[in-house]
């Protein structure tokens, strides 16, 4: 019977938005022995471990970008700083810079941080509406991958990526839509909050507009994500956790997001990416 409570409270405490990110770091370090990005897999290969597919999620976001080598990168949004650290080690950028609102994801991070020696990467406690560790102008790149649907003020998210971003620099969001016809079925209620949190397509672009940042890029890579999310049988060959019960635990745990995940990108969400550029200002003037 414990065994059960302990599998139900474990699932049931990830839908609350306070709680998800701890339970999911736990669940992972116990399971696997060691942390894992924070982000949806993204598919290439039937063969693909939890792993490997979210990194061909970084790799397909970064591959949108003219190239991040010996450049100044921020991550808003970093999380545990897992996907940092993969980032920093493959593609070589002169300094990498990781904020999250979340104090125990940071601390993960730092700890991660050093566990991999890497010098060239500084984790941080900033508020992606406010930027405060951030000085206007002061990078060449800015990646966001699903986290900006927690934030209930997207404008003034936008706002902040214009402000630090330099004359001519990149930005990079991955992010978690509703369709506007799917919007307009909802409750009052859900419709609310759907208008802060999950933008429609149209609100997206029109919004990066406004803010001046120049869209060069954008598709939905919805059917990617739910083929990755289809193929989370591999990712039960590197469960590391022994004993009778953790290992099934484990499964239960992996199969129930799996599929709870997989519902929602097929009947409500659609997730899409975006790359584009900060406006010069004299192509303002034009």
């Amino acid at each position: 019977m414990t065994f059960f409570i302990k599998a139900t409270n474990l699932v049931i405490s990830t839908l609350a938005i306070s709680n998800f990110y701890r339970v999911m770091n736990h669940a992972y370090k116990k399971f696997y022995g060691d942390y894992c990005m924070l982000h949806h897999p993204f598919y290439l290969n039937n063969e693909d471990n939890l792993f490997q597919s979210q990194k061909n999620l970084v790799n397909y976001c970064i591959s949108k970008l003219s190239g991040i080598k010996n450049k100044k990168v921020l991550e808003i949004g970093c999380g545990n700083g897992i996907q940092g650290i993969y980032i920093s080690k493959i593609f070589s950028p002169h300094e990498y810079i990781g904020i999250d609102i979340n104090n125990y994801n940071i601390r993960i991070a730092n700890s991660m941080k050093e566990k991999n020696n890497i010098q060239n990467i500084n984790f941080s406690v900033d508020d992606a509406h406010l930027l405060e560790t951030i000085g206007n102008e002061s990078v060449d790149v800015v990646l966001n991958i699903e986290s900006a649907f927690h934030y209930p003020d997207k404008v003034k998210f936008l706002k902040e990526i214009y402000r630090v971003l330099k004359p001519g620099g990149e930005f990079l969001i991955a992010d978690v839509l509703i369709p506007k016809e799917r919007r307009n079925s909802l409750s009052p209620f859900r419709q609310k909050w759907a208008k802060y949190n999950n933008w429609t397509l149209d609100q997206y672009l029109k919004s990066l507009l406004s803010e001046k940042l120049e869209v060069t890029f954008s598709k939905d890579i919805s059917n990617s994500i739910k083929k990755g999310l289809q193929t989370y049988r591999n990712w039960y060959k590197d469960i590391k956790v022994k004993g009778i019960f953790y290992p099934l635990l484990a499964r239960i745990f992996i199969f129930l997001n799996a599929k709870w995940y997989n519902h929602i990108n097929k009947h409500s969400h659609k997730y899409c990416v975006f790359a584009g550029v900060k406006s010069q200002p004299e192509k303002l003037l034009q």
